[in-house]
């Protein structure tokens, strides 16, 4: 075969068609034609276009030979596509938890919206655990979808029984005992005299998961039983106390290229069963490009080792504390920082992971060396280069987070603010306030997922040179190389970044998966990244931000975007700007990274 071609269709692309088809297979391996896999590719695709509402779809295949060569082709009449003309819930018990119109609603397709399959099979999964959370576990759905071919309609009929009321009876432990299975107690969402709730069993799983000592976690409701009672057994299998960690990643922009690398080592039961002992090593090197070409001869490296003990449970159930000892050494632009950080903190978590609090002390003194040229003494004595950074400070946290995926969100509302305190003293000798609030949202508008974020940074007071803020790079505003938007100082015709007391960013991005090619799934994405950063606070302006747009490009290895970015400044770009662009190839920066930028 010479290869397999599709002809008439508009409302699925040739990609999606051609991914799953045997004779494709054949045609890239250059097989022979095989009549039988012919006739299951056409019922291939005619079940593609049937799931999606077109019912009169009609599908014929033609086998064309040039010599020694055959080409298929899929000819298709796509036909109407079928609308949902009504849906019907019968069988429901008069309960106001489960009225029928609460239920419709949970329904994505609404009547004479377009028909699809795929929204019918997750209403059957919806619905049915809609009821069973509403207490009746023993609840079961009979559905179907009746094609009326000569209206294009469809409609959804779903006859529900539902049986008894049920609430939770007895809820067994079994395969943990001591402190670990008092912390697992109290995370069990199902409590014996509750209401039956599948959500319920779902959340106490997860929640044992999150403690991070168990392997494996079954939770299992006996619903065997006749009567309107459901036990439950929940087994856990304890998971290796010691763990090893390894990764590393790479980043690439106009300026840099930074090889980043992790190592971690976890104990848990330290000191009892509820502490945890961490040890982490994460080198780094950064080198200068000269025409896309790393320069090996100056190298930055970067070095940070951590340890750490966490104790579960501390005093009264999910509350966590934490003590950190930091030790660092860090190449930068304008000088090397090095020395130890000391953090005790407490943390706990509200509403599943949805609100997450924290607060804590640190304690940190810091030297300097190697200033940049481009630093006179003036400059470097405001930064406070010419001594050590000693600080005692307080600090604190709020996140909301309500978004369905972390790692990949489509849906939903992240919110943080962090505040940091210095205290001057004995020990401190600078007084500041540092706030940082966040927000971001992400809302799925068909195959399109619309992501917007913004941030503001502000330190009043003594701002360490620390703690001041850089923006730029990858997953900040992307018309910057990392670490470029931020003022500068400029000595003996060098200049060079130093960070600044304020800063804003704001980015609006438009996400959309395009398809699969070459065993990994592609999304591509375009945005617009506005932001800037000061030396004071009080220089912030909402109508004098940097402004990029660009467009990007992400291969979905596992469950992880490998993302590039191409960012192109719209203004301030001129010869009396905080930093200058003065040609187009200027105004474009370049970004490799992991992850989405927000």
């Amino acid at each position: 075969m010479a290869a397999v071609e599709i002809h008439g269709n508009h409302a699925i692309d040739d990609d999606t068609l051609l991914s799953g088809l045997t004779t494709r297979g054949a045609a890239d391996s250059r097989g022979a034609l095989d009549p039988y896999e012919l006739d299951q590719d056409s019922e291939r695709l005619r079940g593609l276009y049937q799931r999606r509402g077109y019912f009169e779809v009609v599908v014929r295949p033609e086998a064309h030979r040039h010599g020694d060569a055959t080409t298929v082709v899929f000819a298709i009449t796509e036909g109407t596509r079928a609308t949902l003309a009504r849906v019907d819930l019968l069988g429901l018990p008069d309960d106001p938890a489960v009225a029928p119109a609460a239920l419709r609603a949970r329904i994505a397709i609404r009547d004479g919206e377009p028909f699809s399959y795929d929204a019918y099979d997750a209403a059957k999964t919806t619905l049915l655990q809609a009821v069973q959370d509403a207490g009746y576990a023993r609840a079961s759905v009979d559905a179907t979808a009746i094609a009326d071919r000569p209206r294009h309609e469809a409609a959804i009929r779903m006859v529900f029984t539902p049986g008894p009321r049920c609430a939770f009876g007895e809820v067994t432990l079994v395969g943990v005992t001591g402190e670990l299975a008092e912390a697992a107690r109290a995370r069990i969402a199902a409590r014996p005299g509750a209401r039956y709730s599948a959500a319920a069993l779902g959340a106490t799983q997860s929640a044992l998961y999150e403690l991070g000592r168990f392997a494996i976690v079954r939770v299992e409701p006996d619903l065997e039983r006749p009567d309107a009672v459901v036990p439950v057994r929940i087994t856990v299998s304890p998971a290796s106390r010691h763990q090893l960690r390894f990764g590393g990643g790479v980043g690439i922009d106009q300026l840099t290229w930074q090889a980043r690398g992790r190592a971690g080592y976890t104990q848990a039961g330290v000191l009892d069963e509820l502490t945890t002992l961490d040890l982490e090593l994460r080198p780094a090197v950064t080198v200068t490009q000269v025409g896309f070409v790393p320069d090996l001869h100056d190298p930055q490296p970067r070095l940070e080792g951590a340890a750490s003990l966490r104790r579960l449970d501390l005093f009264v159930p999910r509350l966590t504390g934490d003590l950190a000892v930091t030790a660092q050494y860090l190449e930068l632009e304008a000088y090397t920082v090095y020395g130890p950080r000391l953090r005790a903190g407490l943390s706990t978590v509200l509403h599943g992971q949805q609100i997450q609090l924290a607060a804590g002390a640190q304690l940190w003194e810091l030297g300097f060396s190697a200033p940049s040229d481009a630093l006179d003494a003036a400059t470097r004595t405001r930064l406070g280069l010419d001594g050590r950074e000693q600080v005692v400070a307080l600090d604190q946290s709020v996140v909301l987070d309500l978004r369905g995926n972390p790692l990949e969100p489509t849906q939903g509302v992240y919110a943080a603010l962090r505040l940091v305190e210095g205290i001057p003293g004995l020990v401190g000798r600078q007084w500041f306030l540092q706030a940082t609030p966040e927000v971001r949202g992400y809302l799925a508008l068909g195959s399109f997922v619309v992501s917007a974020r913004a941030r503001l940074g502000v330190i009043a007071g003594d701002a360490p040179v620390t703690e001041r803020f850089f923006g730029g790079g990858a997953a900040s505003e992307r018309g910057f190389a990392e670490r470029q938007l931020s003022p500068r100082a400029r000595h003996d015709n060098q200049s060079i970044a130093i960070g600044g007391a304020g800063e804003i960013e704001t980015s609006l991005e438009i996400r959309r998966a395009i398809g699969r090619w070459k065993g990994l799934s592609w999304n591509g994405a375009v945005f617009l990244d506005g932001g800037d950063v000061t030396d004071h606070a009080s220089e912030l302006s909402l109508g004098d931000l940097y402004w990029a747009a660009g467009a990007g490009l992400r291969a979905v290895v596992g469950p992880i975007p490998v993302r590039v970015d191409l960012g192109y400044r719209l203004n301030r770009t001129g010869a009396g700007d905080p930093l200058p662009a003065p040609t187009v190839l200027d105004r474009v920066q370049f970004h490799l990274g992991i992850g989405e930028a927000f």
